[in-house]
This record gives C-alpha cells, structure tokens and sequence, in this order.
C-alpha cells in the first residue's frame, strides 16, 4: 500500500505541475489549449493517470479495511467520481468510511477541508468559461482566473496527498501491530 500511496502521491504532484506549465504559458501571453495539442494531451494523461491512481489507492484502502461498515457497495469507489451530481459527495464518503474504519476514534477534519477544497476547485473553471465568452482572446483575465485555480488545486492537492499518507499510516499500524493475547 505504501508504493501505491506514493505512486498517487508523486502523480498528483506531476499534475500540479503541469498546470503551472498551464498557467505559466496564459502569463506569457499563449494559448496552451490552441498552440499545442502535444501538449494538450500530455496534460489529460497525467490528470487520468493521477486520478486513477487515486481511485486505485483508495480501492486498496478500502479492501483493507473490508469488514468494516461502508455506506457504498465498493463499486462506487469508481462511479462516484463518474456519475453527474453524486460525485459531489460519494468519493468524500467513501474515505470517510475508510478513515472512520482505520482508526474509528481519529477526528476526519483533514478529509473535510481536502473534499471542500476539491469542490471550490469547481469554481474558477465556471468563471474562466464566462469570462473568456465575454472576452475572446485576453488571456491575462483568463491568466488570473487560473493562477487562482492552480493555488486552490495545488491545496486539495497537498490535502490529499496528506489523506492518503495518514490512512496508509492507520493502516499499516493496525496491520503491524502485535495480534493480541488470548
């Protein structure tokens, strides 16, 4: 588990990365989206690679912790982030169920600040998709929009490299530790 968590973990990185080359080319007066379709598609694979990997990881946690109460059938590990609407609160669920599982007295505060950065990191591409209707071809506007999504997704980024740390934690403690006396 802890290759797979770091794996996640070096792959949400690279996709943070890659939305800095994102943003640094808008600062530079380029259009990213129409000057590189290279480019365009090595952004998409590793945000899929990266998600994947998430959704691999928390698949592996959740197996760990299998006998304990889940609110969801393990398939909706996948289709919670798939399905319109509901992957608004399935995918938090779910984490919640394995966190709760793997140290049922632990407070799930970090889960709750990671998922409500995920949602507000909807936002700026709802205002970018406005904004750039109403002005066509300014990208310094466009340019602000996502420096601001790239510093809340660079902090659901950072939370969620934390969530996925300190469950591989819990679950590597419970797994190591003594069995107990009979």
């Amino acid at each position: 588990m802890r290759r797979l968590a770091a794996a996640t973990s070096v792959l949400i990185g690279l996709f943070c990365l890659s939305e800095v080359l994102w943003v640094g080319y808008l600062w530079a007066g380029v259009d990213p989206s129409k000057s590189s379709g290279v480019l365009v598609i090595s952004l998409a694979l590793v945000q899929v690679t990266a998600g994947v990997s998430f959704v691999w990881w928390t698949q592996d946690a959740r197996h760990n912790v299998a006998t304990a109460h889940h609110r969801y059938h393990r398939a909706w590990i996948w289709w919670g982030w798939l399905v319109p609407v509901v992957w608004f609160w399935i995918p938090k669920r779910i984490i919640d169920d394995i966190w709760r599982a793997s140290d049922p007295t632990g407070s799930r505060r970090l889960v709750t600040w990671w998922w409500t950065a995920w949602i507000v990191l909807y936002l700026p591409p709802v205002v970018d998709l406005v904004f750039e209707s109403n002005r066509p071809g300014d990208l310094t506007g466009i340019a602000w929009i996502n420096t601001a999504g790239l510093v809340i997704m660079i902090v659901a980024a950072v939370l969620a490299i934390k969530v996925v740390w300190r469950i591989t934690a819990m679950q590597t403690a419970r797994s190591e530790a003594p069995a107990p006396a009979v």
